[in-house]
């Protein structure tokens, strides 16, 4: 993950008293953060860089700010997953009308989900909806209506006239003004990690 460069002020000077810069304490309090092992080592290493370089250095406040954006992913955040056929149907019913085969397929892939949790007590995996249809059919209405009976954030990302890979992957951090992916963006916005995406 890349992101944009921006100054940072104060911060301990880095070679071999890296340790005693607060920025690099505080990066260490919150590996605790990242559960999965192999993203928490990963992260260690840039650390372990981070509290070698000077902050006079040109890579000081671009590492700083990477590390930062970082720690901003909501990493272990999980909205409740709530698996509940009558509210899907009572919501989806409220908010769009007509589109019977619609609501039923997307009713029928809750009840799947909310069987699978019953199961096998773990977090289900969810699913993905494409709704097909001209412009002004609902399509994002039922994407809303989906989030709002699953009581998740929705988030809505358009990619109109995106012509950039760069847009969704993310840029190298050794681009000027480089930035996290699209994906990276809005989980941060939303501090969780599992919203409805809208595409």
């Amino acid at each position: 993950m890349c992101i944009r460069d921006r100054n940072i002020l104060g911060g301990g000077g880095g070679g071999q008293g890296g340790q005693a810069n607060p920025a690099v304490k505080k990066f260490y309090n919150m590996l605790s953060l990242i559960k999965d092992d192999v993203s928490r080592e990963k992260i260690k290493k840039e650390i372990d860089r981070f509290a070698q370089v000077d902050r006079h250095n040109a890579e000081y406040s671009k590492m700083y700010t990477y590390l930062d954006e970082v720690f901003s992913i909501p990493w272990d955040n999980y909205n409740e997953e709530i698996w509940d056929i009558k509210n899907t149907k009572n919501i989806l019913n409220e908010q769009i009308y007509g589109l019977e085969k619609v609501k039923e397929r997307i009713v029928e892939m809750v009840a799947v989900n909310r069987q699978k949790k019953q199961e096998s007590k773990e977090k289900a995996k969810g699913f993905i909806v494409l709704l097909v249809g001209p412009p002004g059919t609902g399509k994002t209405s039922i994407a809303k209506a989906i989030g709002q009976s699953l009581k998740r954030q929705t988030r809505l990302i358009s990619f109109a006239g995106v012509s950039d890979l760069h847009f969704i992957k993310g840029h190298r951090r050794t681009y000027v003004d480089s930035q996290p992916g699209v994906f990276v963006k809005e989980l941060i916005k939303a501090q969780c990690m599992n919203p409805v995406f809208i595409l």
